[in-house]
């Protein structure tokens, strides 16, 4: 069964700090250079500096960033910048925001601890694959400051809303709130009830938790356990190490969204748009998008088409230089296919993203779906119609989001979506409560 349990949050003093869009940040995945640099400028206490800092010249094994943010989270908490509750306490968290088709929206979470499970057990699924790089860097943080910067975005089930009802009606005054840059607002509550803990750890234990961000998060966790244990002589089951912070938003609450991870190619040799619009045409019936109007209302058209054939057709979107969007059908002959001779009935059948992968950007593009250096990803649509134009990025490629019930039955069939399938929205900030496990 799923271990849930209170914590005492280590959070910005709003004596200190009284405005926390200064020094929160998006998680460290979704940041990018310019973005990075651009958050280390904007406060000298930006959470960046504990999550993602940067290296300088003399670096070495022993001081590096990771010995800097360790510092930097003692430090602060000494001179009283960042304080931690006395009581442990559940941390509930609702984002208003405006949807991808408009619209006010608001989704609900709580942060506290998860009790970390090995992967036979099945209590805690993922859906990605992760990468051995990143696990090192995220290892080397956590051993160098033992504590959870960056919450794993978690989900359960509770279609009846009994876990926040319960935890929305033990809170009065929110501790924070706050205005983010796309015109959303956060708002933070402590909550401290003991009944209340044990309501929402009976509720809570039978559920299985699907991770929605943080798989890299989730696996270094893993590991550092492991190596605690191997360090400490114990396995008790309850050791600091043993627990990890994240925030679980029900699969059911109505503010949840997932958004699709577009796929931009850059830094081709001899790329032909034109040759690659007529190589498209053997496995897709490829159709321009007419529209008169600019070109941000001629991708918003390709974008509500695509929508709209979800359930009917196999759809994607191309964008080119110069030239007007593309909406792919898949031919439904191309079942039969070779490329898809190693994707597996289930994924095939129920995820576009597998197939984008094998038939374009591996088949034709000939690029690894994990390339960096190739392929990065944007759930903007007009972002990337605008990097398409400046010539930046060479051909964009749209996909629809996978549903929630995508994401259940992949993670409940022990199966992974590849790399950056979903993009769940809103993202989780960076700063607002962490844990420090010692």
């Amino acid at each position: 069964m799923a271990g849930v349990k209170p914590f005492r949050g280590v959070r910005y003093n709003p004596e200190v700090v009284s405005d926390l869009s200064l020094v929160t940040t998006p998680p460290f995945d979704v940041i990018s250079p310019d973005q990075k640099r651009a958050y280390h400028e904007r406060h000298p206490k930006n959470v960046i500096r504990l999550n993602l800092g940067e290296s300088v010249p003399g670096d070495d094994e022993k001081n590096n960033w990771y010995k800097r943010a360790s510092d930097y989270l003692n430090g602060w908490l000494e001179e009283g910048t960042l304080v931690q509750d006395e009581e442990e306490s559940f941390y509930l968290l609702r984002r208003d925001y405006v949807g991808r088709w408009g619209g006010v929206h608001v989704r609900h979470g709580f942060s506290a601890l998860v009790r970390i499970e090995d992967p036979e057990k099945r209590l805690i699924l993922g859906h990605e694959l992760t990468f051995d790089d990143v696990i090192v860097d995220r290892l080397r943080l956590i051993e160098a400051t033992r504590a959870n910067v960056c919450p794993i975005f978690a989900l359960y089930s509770d279609p009846d809303g009994e876990v926040i009802s319960a935890i929305k009606s033990s809170v009065r005054e929110p501790l924070a709130t706050m205005s983010l840059e796309d015109g959303s607002l956060d708002t933070l509550w402590r909550c401290a009830d003991a009944e209340m803990f044990r309501f929402v750890g009976e509720k809570i234990k039978d559920k299985v938790i699907f991770i929605a961000d943080g798989h890299h998060r989730y696996a270094t966790s893993r590991l550092y356990r492991n190596e605690m244990r191997r360090d400490d002589g114990k396995n008790t089951g309850s050791e600091p190490y043993d627990y990890v912070l994240m925030t679980l938003v029900a699969l059911e609450d109505e503010g949840l969204a997932i958004y699709p991870p577009h796929r931009l190619i850059s830094g081709l040799r001899n790329f032909d748009g034109a040759a690659f619009l007529d190589e498209l045409e053997e496995y897709f019936d490829v159709v321009p998008v007419v529209h008169h109007g600019t070109l941000s209302e001629q991708v918003d058209n390709l974008v509500r088409l695509m929508d709209g054939n979800v359930g009917k057709e196999r759809s994607f979107g191309v964008l080119l230089k110069d030239t007007a969007p593309r909406l792919l059908m898949l031919k439904h002959e191309i079942d039969a296919h070779p490329w898809f001779s190693s994707i597996r009935d289930s994924v095939r059948n129920e995820l576009d993203v597998p197939i984008l992968h094998r038939l374009v950007i591996e088949g034709m593009l000939d690029v690894s779906a994990t390339c960096d250096r190739h392929v990065r990803y944007n759930p903007d649509e007009q972002d990337a119609a605008e990097l398409v134009q400046s010539g930046e990025v060479q051909v964009a490629l749209l996909i629809n989001p996978p549903t929630r019930e995508d994401v259940q039955r992949v993670s409940h069939g022990g199966e992974l979506m590849p790399h950056k399938s979903t993009y769940f929205y809103p993202k989780l900030l960076t700063g607002l409560v962490m844990n420090k496990m010692y």
